[in-house]
């Protein structure tokens, strides 16, 4: 990779990361986006040589925009609407594909794994300046990466404590710097749900911490595992504490809790709330959790064959005319703002794509690799799925699963795979795996 694209690449993961913080200082409207989006033009015209070779999942993509445009077309969003909705999934792919197509060295790599390690510590760092100094905690502002994020403030928790757990487990113990960096990511990005007030960061980092170490142990040696687990389970238990004051402290749920409850009592006042939320529906039959919101649309577009195949058009999610008809006032996740907007069609496709990324392996198999693209597959699935649709309108998560899955997907970098893999981790494939056992 040259140093001009190289330095394009950090210039648009920065401003991804930084975007809610220049939003605030330049009192920007929320989600202004060609901030964002004009280093990344740049970035792909610079890589425009590598846009053109073959990478999983083109004849998808290929697909995805040829029956989004006809969608488009048939139900009247209009070309401006329609570029506006598959832009960032597009972006996603091919940053990917340029990623995927490069010669990049092992000390670029490594500059750019370390660049994005410290972009998580900086979203900490700003969460941090948000409670201490300004002595305010704002759903929605997602440390220094959104003004306006929401969901995001759960899922990138999320993203970066599963793959911290994952990382501990399968890392040589001597590599204590390792662990020092996975400390700060996980500090970090905990301090950046418990500023944004997001209840779901208590329920689903616990789970995903426990399907991290459930997996992970199948693909451990029982000496290696057993040894990482005691280490862990030290720290969940040091951490239950700051959970409770979280969980006390989180949006809606701190109303139903009187403060002297116990771990158990707080889970499951919480546990109660959430089951509450999820499954509201209003006086007049509206659906407002996203529970009850998805089974509704699911229902209502699968009565209609043209809904079914276009949906209400592109950007129609947020017009009254589709809540109204849908019944429904709030509770869209990814698969349902798909499916509302082009179809279920255009949700299956976005799906498969995305998938693909992540699980197509072109280069050398490990036990590690093979974890993070479960775990990676996983978070995708259950937040699209339950909880969000991060995943197709910014870069906020993807621009990190494109750099991650090409590095352990494309052939162009085993050579440096096997030098991460080699110096850092444990190396053992599959077949050494089941022999030690």
């Amino acid at each position: 990779m040259s140093l001009q694209r190289q330095v394009w690449l950090y210039i648009a993961l920065f401003m991804v990361y930084t975007q809610g913080f220049w939003e605030r200082i330049f009192k920007l409207p929320p989600d202004t986006s060609l901030i964002v989006e004009l280093p990344i033009w740049v970035y792909l015209l610079l890589s425009a040589k590598t846009l053109f070779r073959p990478v999983p999942g083109s004849i998808l993509v290929i697909s995805y925009v040829f029956v989004s445009f006809l969608t488009g077309l048939i139900n009247q969003s209009g070309l401006i609407s329609w570029i506006k909705y598959i832009r960032f999934l597009l972006y996603f792919y091919l940053i990917f594909q340029t990623l995927w197509n490069s010669q990049i060295t092992n000390e670029q790599w490594l500059s750019i794994l370390r660049f994005f390690v410290f972009l998580i510590i900086l979203q900490g760092i700003g969460s941090l300046f948000n409670i201490i100094v300004l002595k305010s905690r704002i759903e929605g502002q997602v440390g220094l990466m959104s003004s306006i994020g929401g969901t995001t403030a759960s899922i990138f928790p999320l993203f970066v404590i599963s793959l911290a757990t994952v990382i501990f487990l399968f890392a040589h113990s001597p590599n204590r710097r390792i662990n020092y960096y996975l400390i700060l990511c996980v500090i970090s990005s905990a301090l950046v749900g418990y500023a944004s007030l997001k209840r779901a960061v208590y329920f689903y980092v616990p789970v995903f911490v426990l399907l991290s170490l459930i997996i992970s142990a199948i693909h451990l040696k029982p000496k290696v595992y057993f040894r990482k687990i005691i280490v862990i389970g030290v720290i969940i238990v040091c951490a239950i504490p700051f959970y409770i004051y979280g969980v006390k402290n989180s949006g809606g749920i701190s109303d139903k809790i009187s403060g002297d409850e116990n771990l158990i009592e707080v889970v499951r006042k919480a546990v109660a709330y959430i089951e509450v939320y999820e499954n509201l529906t209003t006086e007049k039959g509206y659906t407002g959790g996203r529970m009850t919101t998805t089974m509704r649309i699911v229902q209502k577009t699968t009565e209609n064959t043209q809904i079914f195949f276009t949906g209400y058009g592109f950007g129609s999610v947020k017009e009254q005319r589709t809540l109204s008809s849908l019944g429904f006032v709030y509770g869209i996740v990814g698969i349902t703002r798909d499916i509302v907007s082009g179809g279920w069609i255009i949700m299956i496709l976005t799906i498969l794509i995305i998938s693909v990324v992540i699980l197509r392996n072109r280069s050398t198999f490990y036990e590690f690799t093979q974890v993070l693209r479960f775990i990676l597959l996983l978070i995708f699935l259950s937040t699209h799925l339950t909880y969000s649709s991060d995943f197709t309108v910014s870069l906020k998560i993807t621009f990190s699963f494109a750099i991650l899955c090409a590095l352990i997907n494309s052939p162009f970098h085993i050579d440096t795979l096997n030098e991460l893999i080699s110096g850092y981790f444990y190396t053992y494939n599959a077949h050494e795996h089941s022999n030690s056992r």
